[in-house]
């Protein structure tokens, strides 16, 4: 059975403005944001913990 070709979605004007300019800014915030140190994260911490038990 063959799939269906569709269409791929494409902005413009305004939308494609808009799209443009969220991308940018997601993109400064992450730059802006600095390192994370994941050493310091509950998770990272949590499963080196759960590791070291189960070493024992």
């Amino acid at each position: 059975m063959a799939t269906a070709i569709k269409a791929i979605p494409t902005l413009y004007g305004e939308d494609a403005e808009r799209f443009l300019a969220a991308g940018e800014a997601a993109e400064r915030r992450y730059d802006e944001r600095g390192p994370i140190d994941w050493s310091q994260t509950k998770g990272v911490q949590t499963a080196r913990r759960i590791w070291a038990n189960m070493m024992q």
